[in-house]
């Protein structure tokens, strides 16, 4: 499938800024706990457990900011399927790949789960763990998103295509 065959879909210029924010902490957190184990003892701090919660945090932040960047994903979608941005790159996940389509919370500020059956990444589980309890690997769209509405109408009318068949 040739690149301008895909229709793009992205999220607003706030969360884009936020997105970029939380990328350039997930670069910097590995940098930091590295320095902390090298410039850092356990005298340094008044107690064992606040120098055990020192080096949790920052592979917690890099999670956290995991966990925001990759919950408003952008999105292209072409005949193949749909291709879902994670950190710096976008994966594949195949129309036939889709199992369903979930809404989740407020009509005005819920969260939809697209689970499918295909791998994405570990983190891709969380999501689908975090709104349905449910192992199945997924991506999130929003509704605050008007481009995300729009892409949204697309992905159910292939889920209900997909399950007719």
């Amino acid at each position: 499938m040739k690149t301008k065959d895909i229709k793009y879909y992205r999220c607003p210029p706030q969360i884009q800024f936020a997105k970029i924010i939380c990328k350039i902490f997930f670069v910097l957190m590995p940098f930091l706990l590295i320095l902390m184990v090298i410039e850092n003892r356990p005298e340094d701090y008044s107690s064992y457990s606040e120098y055990v919660i020192a080096f949790f945090m920052p592979p917690l932040f890099m999670m956290a900011c995991t966990f925001f960047a990759g919950s408003w994903p952008d999105i292209g979608i072409d005949d193949d399927g749909i291709l879902v941005e994670f950190l710096w790159v976008y994966l594949r996940v195949s129309w036939k790949d889709l199992i369903e389509i979930k809404h989740i919370g407020s009509r005005t500020f819920g969260v939809w789960l697209i689970t499918t059956n295909n791998r994405l990444t570990f983190f891709h589980r969380f999501f689908g763990l975090w709104t349905t309890f449910s192992w199945k690997p997924g991506f999130h769209l929003h509704t605050q998103s008007l481009q995300h509405r729009e892409a949204l109408k697309i992905i159910q009318k292939q889920i209900n295509r997909i399950h007719r068949t």
